[in-house]
């Protein structure tokens, strides 16, 4: 379904909270025009018509618009340009309702359900500040989300000694029409600056915005859910010292696999893991012939030492692959036995 050309998308990285500001003030502003679906008109040269105005559009509208009218992406994604066109055209008009089209500098970047109300992330920095308990780390934006961690220094779990892991916070959100505002636990291992998201399992806040009150109590709602991520970090520091002792079993690098699998190369998997492809097919094999309620086996490596693997990887990879990544990497401490 891709025209000749569509809009890139942006990405940044910041280190300092004033960059960031600026830039989610400039670059990263949102836009949100409203319309409705039967007034747009898409073009091969990667522009959108609308209400008397055109704009370039990014790769995002187009999976919109074929969610719109029923479209699978599949298909969608099989068929020419001019085809999937001709399918928006014939069925806009019945489809249509109003929508919310979010910009950045001008780019049409994806569109919304009408009463879309996004949180907007310069106030919830502003709201953050003034609790003065986090300490700003690090923030990736791209024109799809935002993803901002904050660390409490003063906080340790690592599971060995002399092996750091600061305690913080993930935070993620969307002004684009994309994932919702949450917060989940996050750690920092400082030897080498990766970054692991918790499963939710352990804390989660999130972005619940109720028309009956005003959209300031709303943040400072979020706030205060994001203060309550502050505790059990007991809790926290025996998930790490457990996967330091535990040893991945077969069937658990099997599911680990797979799951890196559905965005990323063999070879690159195999490399993240630090895996060599002979011993890679023969645990697959070991798992594959074992009956069913068969003892899993026990691998060579540590949870730990796996989940350092993981995390680490995304500081090679694109904003995307960097959040799953540090995800499944989180994921991993709470997912395999014993935890």
């Amino acid at each position: 379904m891709l025209p000749s050309a569509t809009a890139p998308e942006k990405e940044a990285q910041f280190t300092d909270l004033a960059t960031l500001r600026d830039a989610l003030e400039n670059d990263f502003s949102t836009e949100l025009r409203h319309t409705t679906l039967d007034r747009l008109d898409i073009r091969a040269d990667g522009s959108l018509a609308a209400d008397g105005r055109q704009a370039p559009y990014q790769q995002a509208l187009l999976e919109s618009l074929a969610r719109d009218i029923g479209m699978g992406l599949p298909y969608a994604y099989n068929i020419p340009f001019e085809l999937f066109k001709y399918n928006i055209n014939a069925l806009k008009q019945q489809c249509t309702r109003e929508v919310v089209l979010c910009l950045h500098r001008g780019v049409v970047i994806n569109s919304a359900k009408v009463g879309y109300r996004p949180a907007r992330t310069l106030d919830l920095l502003d709201a953050i500040e003034r609790e003065k308990f986090w300490t700003f780390q690090r923030a990736q934006i791209s024109d799809q989300g935002i993803e901002v961690n904050y660390i409490h220094p003063e906080s340790n779990v690592g599971p060995e000694p002399g092996d750091t892991i600061q305690r913080g916070v993930r935070i993620s959100n969307s002004e684009t029409g994309f994932r919702g505002l949450k917060a989940s636990k996050f750690a920092l291992r400082l030897a080498c600056s990766n970054g692991a998201v918790i499963s939710d399992r352990l804390g989660v806040a999130r972005w619940n915005f109720d028309k009956r009150i005003t959209y300031d109590s709303s943040v400072a709602k979020f706030v205060k859910d994001l203060g309550k991520l502050q505790g059990r970090e007991d809790n926290l520091r025996e998930i790490y010292q457990n996967s330091a002792q535990q040893t991945l079993l077969d069937t658990e690098f099997c599911r680990l696999y797979r799951r890196l699998r559905m965005s990323l190369p063999t070879d690159t998997v195999d490399a993240i893991l630090e895996v060599d492809p002979e011993e890679r097919r023969r645990l697959h094999t070991a798992v594959r012939e074992r009956p069913e309620r068969a003892t899993p086996a026990q691998t060579l490596w540590r949870v730990y030492e796996v989940h350092n693997r993981i995390t680490a990887a995304p500081q090679r990879l694109g904003f995307s692959q960097q959040n799953r990544l540090e995800r499944i990497g989180g994921d991993l401490l709470t997912r395999t036995s014993g935890n």
